[in-house]
């Protein structure tokens, strides 16, 4: 298992992260997702032989539609 730890600036924010959460924890091999709307981060439990963290970040911004930018 893996953990990652993503802040995601959106321009829809809070709702952003609130899509991107929601988008995240239907991918396959993803654990859990937690959203922290105070600093725009999303902690990310997933099975990295299933899943890559450059999917999870492609689902981040095809879910939050705007110029989604990734810190971590």
């Amino acid at each position: 298992m893996a953990r990652s730890l993503i802040y995601v600036s959106s321009n829809e924010a809070p709702y952003g992260l609130e899509k991107a959460r929601e988008a995240v924890s239907k991918i396959p091999g993803i654990f859990d997702v937690d959203a922290n709307h105070l600093n725009n981060l999303l902690t990310i439990d997933y099975d990295q032989d299933r899943v890559t963290l450059a999917q999870i970040r492609r689902t981040i911004k095809e879910a939050s539609r705007d110029e989604t930018r990734f810190e971590g």
